[in-house]
């Protein structure tokens, strides 16, 4: 069995898609945390130490872009993986200037999902990745 690593917070709009990434993530050996609005995930403000969100860009009435910038303002240190699936090259600049820590293209493999959340929440007493803020669009 995995040891505990991290807390995942996850923001997907696709009940199949949230359920199966939340296993993983939970197979990888962090928490998962699954919601489908924003407001769900702003209600477990604050977040235990060693957390991070992974988000998608495009919900349901609503957009991933903001949760940087509400975190921020909240003084909510946690990084922000945004995942999409679209191809629209504004959309994914806004996801970097919005304050994205990576940016993962739908469909991505487990193993990239992986050294995503390794690159912001690291072993413990291992320092976090110096390029996990280094938006990764060219995916």
């Amino acid at each position: 069995m995995s040891r505990f690593r991290g807390h995942v917070f996850v923001v997907d709009d696709d009940s199949s898609f949230l359920a199966a990434i939340c296993r993983l993530i939970r197979v990888c050996g962090f928490e998962a945390t699954g919601v489908v609005r924003l407001s769900d995930l702003y209600a477990y403000l604050p977040f235990p130490e060693e957390s991070c969100v992974l988000a998608d860009i495009i919900l349901d009435g609503e957009s991933g872009l903001e949760i940087p910038g509400v975190l921020c303002d909240r003084g909510e240190p946690a990084p922000v993986i945004f995942m999409s699936a679209t191809d629209d090259v504004e959309t994914l600049v806004a996801a970097d200037h919005a304050g994205s820590a990576r940016c993962l293209r739908k469909p991505f493999e487990a193993d990239e999902l992986f050294h995503s959340l390794t690159a912001v929440l690291p072993e413990p007493g291992q320092a976090a990745d110096p390029n996990a803020y280094a938006n990764e669009d060219s995916r």
